[in-house]
């Protein structure tokens, strides 16, 4: 979904005396941010940590446009019990490298966990290939699937496969603070950003 949105303007006044005499009005030049979710609309994280902060993002003239790894039908497979699919895997692959061969479209990057699931750290660095800012959120302790894989060829080759983003993310929203103590060894502009719960709605 793309967020809708009404164009800023920015007012400004010159004055004698006490009379304002004349006002001039300029037209600012909206934000558009390329969020590159793991998961599609169904995942909690997506909804808690993305869409919960559409409406005020919007109110201050920033518009989303959404790339998930993952589709809604992989986590549907999930919840179901059922085996990931492969092809699903690979869509999203292809999926991935397309949005961010697109990112010159837009104005930032806001990349959930990582780029590229499973791939080396070295893959990552195609998002910063765009030359666009970077905001990474982790609302979970990712890295441990893969620094804490019970298989060594994982611990290996994929352990700290999460660095070379963090080193090079212009900050780090984290949910709390063990994964800010995580990403604030690699990103001096981590922080805290709880996931909350939008009280006007629940």
């Amino acid at each position: 979904p793309i967020t809708s949105i009404r164009p800023l303007y920015e007012v400004g006044s010159s004055i004698i005396g006490s009379s304002a005499v004349s006002f001039r009005v300029r037209e600012l030049r909206l934000l558009k941010l390329l969020a590159l979710t793991k998961y599609g609309s169904q995942a909690a994280s997506t909804r808690q940590r993305f869409f919960l902060y559409e409406p005020a993002l919007s109110a201050a003239g920033i518009t989303i446009v959404y790339s998930p790894f993952f589709d809604n039908d992989h986590l549907e497979r999930l919840v179901a019990g059922r085996r990931a699919s492969l092809l699903s895997a690979v869509r999203g692959y292809s999926r991935r490298l397309r949005a961010i061969l697109s990112a010159r479209h837009y104005d930032a990057l806001w990349v959930h966990y990582e780029a590229f699931p499973y791939l080396p750290g070295m893959v990552e660095l195609l998002a910063t290939r765009t030359g666009k800012p970077i905001v990474v959120d982790y609302d979970d302790a990712t890295f441990h699937t893969y620094a804490s894989s019970p298989n060594w060829l994982v611990r290996r080759f994929l352990g700290r496969k999460l660095k070379p983003l963090l080193q090079r993310a212009a900050r780090c929203c984290c949910g709390n603070a063990y994964l800010h103590d995580y990403a604030a060894e690699y990103c001096a502009q981590s922080m805290i950003l709880p996931t909350i719960v939008d009280t006007d709605r629940y």
